[in-house]
């Protein structure tokens, strides 16, 4: 008798290509992972795909596996798959920010207002949120009754979720006359959630039915970012554009088969 499957799996998310990628010699803000590259759209060169600076991370899945011809050993079926991975930005990349880009932009507002009242650290860094939505085809060998072999491929849709990386100025802002009253306690940096394609290969090994354990590649089509700036009039009225992200994760999940 056929029976459908539903699983738990959770693990680490390794990024690789790109999105792992970190450069740790910055010389302009197009040197920073995607998330702060914000002028380059302006330059032109928006097209390309920049890197992520993403660390490892989670991984976690719920699939419901739906089989549709058996034939001995062999069982074919159909995944439907619930995915959520989370990586953070590099200890590298956050050490280059605070070191790097928090006395650039306080220096900035201190010389545009003439008077020493900026001193911008920050207080939170960009994340990566990925959530997908797949199906597709998985193949599972019995090698005996407690163990079996198993590959699946999926396709499906990802949204993704870049956390806003959050500054505070210590000094808390001024009064200007000429300005009214200017107060600029924060300054936040918010990125637009992205919704695109997204695919999955994998396989591992099932073992008493109940437990697997499997590798999983998990790649997503460009997406290009995009963010405001909070308060809106910081760097005056010029929109801004990241570059594009290409997402990519190898995770390593233990899974629970109920």
């Amino acid at each position: 008798m056929i029976i459908p499957q539903f699983s738990l799996h959770v693990g680490m998310a390794v990024p690789v290509g790109k999105f792992g990628t970190t450069n740790n010699i910055h010389t302009s803000l197009l040197d920073y992972c995607v998330p702060f590259q914000i002028f380059a759209d302006n330059l032109g060169i928006s097209n390309q795909v920049g890197i992520g600076a993403a660390k490892t991370g989670i991984s976690g899945s719920m699939k419901l596996h739906a089989p549709v011809y058996e034939n001995g050993n062999s069982i074919i079926g159909i995944p439907f798959i619930i995915n959520v991975i989370y990586n953070g930005i590099a200890d590298s990349e956050k050490q280059s920010y605070k070191s790097i880009i928090e006395p650039a932009i306080s220096e900035v507002f201190n010389e545009e207002y003439g008077i020493n009242a900026f001193q911008f650290n920050f207080t939170d860094y960009s994340s990566y949120w990925n959530f997908s939505l797949m199906v597709g085809i998985d193949y599972t060998y019995y090698i005996s009754k407690p163990f079996a072999l198993f590959a699946e491929s999926t396709i499906g849709l990802n949204v993704i979720h870049v956390t806003p990386i959050k500054m505070q100025n210590r000094l808390g802002g001024t009064y200007i006359p000429q300005y009214s009253v200017f107060s600029m306690k924060e300054l936040n940096f918010n990125y637009t959630t992205k919704a695109n394609f997204t695919y999955e290969i994998g396989g591992g090994i099932l073992l008493f039915d109940h437990l697997s354990v499997g590798v999983f590649y998990t790649g997503i089509s460009p997406i290009q970012l995009s963010f405001d700036i909070d308060p809106a009039n910081a760097f005056g009225e010029e929109p801004f554009l990241s570059q594009k992200l290409q997402v990519s994760n190898l995770s390593i999940q233990l899974g629970y088969h109920f």
